[in-house]
């Protein structure tokens, strides 16, 4: 999946999209969350959520400033789900913004969530990434990742657009500390960790609260 940056960097037009009503639902997001540059005290990029509903991300880029993501807006964050109306300095106008998330001894916005209950990694977790903008084509995907008790997986991605979905089979093996290690039979590799027993996340996709 995209990264933050790139996933919010597609709001480029102007849209008639109504303001989320200004309510996070959601306690634990409520603060600022930094990543930092790996092996450094520098920022990398941050999220920052409000109680009374506004969302802010932003980059660090030194060496391109002009690169660099600046966005914000109204939010809601319901079930897992943040819906935002984002805007960013980088381009005129506004776009909606779907994610899931996971908040709790960490902030990820590339989180999986097993609505159905799963055991350890076992279960099937989901994740959805969608961009509205009622001038182009709806942007992002939903995922299915299926982890079973027999070391293999399936994972099932479906773009909004209507184009053709992907779908990646494999092993998985515990690595300890609740890290996992997801093998494709192509040898590609994925680490992910299992998080407060409650979302799947990343490698590299964890933000800390300052």
């Amino acid at each position: 999946m995209k990264t933050p940056a790139a996933l919010l960097a597609f709001a480029l037009a102007i849209t008639s999209l109504a303001a989320c009503d200004p309510q996070s639902g959601d306690d634990a997001l409520v603060g600022t969350w930094t990543r930092l540059r790996t092996g450094t005290t520098e920022m990398r990029d941050q999220w920052a959520f409000t109680a009374d509903g506004t969302m802010k991300f932003d980059e660090n880029k030194p060496d391109a400033r002009d690169e660099e993501d600046h966005v914000s807006g109204p939010f809601t964050a319901s079930d897992g789900v943040i819906v935002a109306t984002v805007t960013n300095t980088h381009v005129p106008g506004r776009e909606r913004v779907t994610f899931t998330y996971y908040a709790g001894s960490v902030f990820s916005s590339h989180a999986l969530r097993a609505p159905a209950g799963h055991d350890g990694i076992v279960g099937v977790w989901t994740e959805i990434v969608k961009l509205d903008d009622p001038n182009q084509p709806v942007d992002g995907a939903s995922a299915t990742r299926e982890f079973r008790a027999d070391g293999t997986f399936h994972w099932v991605t479906t773009p909004f657009d209507g184009s053709e979905g992907d779908t990646v089979d494999g092993t998985w093996a515990a690595e300890g500390g609740d890290t996992f290690r997801a093998t494709d039979l192509s040898g590609v590799q994925n680490v992910i960790k299992l998080v407060d027993g409650e979302a799947l996340i990343p490698e590299g996709s964890v933000w800390q609260k300052n």
